[in-house]
């Protein structure tokens, strides 16, 4: 869900507010859009480990 949903978003808001013409673009954004969101709670994850002194595991509880 973390990919689907922000994708299903990305794209309705590229095409209702007509930023981007063509298919191929605006799959590409919203791709982009998902990476970058990924990416950001990846690094929201590392700075927490970091910074309680754990490691991954404890942050996320397995």
């Amino acid at each position: 869900m973390q990919g689907f949903v922000p994708a299903l978003v990305a794209r309705e808001i590229f095409l209702r507010g007509q930023r981007v013409w063509g298919r191929k673009m605006l799959a590409f954004l919203a791709v982009c859009v998902v990476l970058a969101i990924s990416a950001t709670y990846e690094l929201i994850e590392w700075a927490a480990a970091l910074m309680l002194g754990q490691g991954a595991e404890e942050f996320l509880g397995t």
